[in-house]
């Protein structure tokens, strides 16, 4: 129980760290944003470069994160035997609740970014 709650409690800071990186990586795109729809780009075509780009990097780090996470289990036989492994489900659970995590993240800054006028994206620093 005590491995369950460790287990639990890492993913909770998992997802934090996830959420905080991605929304401070769109925020500070905020000024770009403004510079995009002052010249006129829709709020579609900078939702799908914002959110695509979002996409890709949580993606590349949820292959990267998996790929560790299997050869650690691997290893793991090695330190400790009576360790479970959690079940089939456990990786998948862990790998989309990080993915939606990074994913709200990018869109929640992304709404407001587009909220703002450009003459005051401009102006932030």
């Amino acid at each position: 129980m005590a491995l369950v709650g460790l287990g639990v409690a890492t993913l909770g800071l998992a997802l934090t760290g996830v959420y905080a990186m991605m929304a401070l990586i769109v925020a500070r795109r905020t000024r770009e944003i403004g510079i995009r729809v002052a010249l006129g780009a829709t709020s579609a075509r900078i939702v799908r470069a914002i959110v695509g780009r979002a996409a890709w990097q949580v993606g590349a780090g949820g292959v990267a994160g998996a790929a560790l996470a299997l050869v650690s289990l691997d290893a793991r036989e090695v330190l400790v035997s009576r360790l479970g492994d959690g079940g089939a489900w456990t990786l998948p659970v862990v790998l989309v609740s990080l993915v939606a995590a990074g994913l709200a993240a990018t869109w929640l800054p992304l709404r407001r970014a587009l909220g703002v006028q450009p003459s005051d994206a401009l102006r932030a620093e």
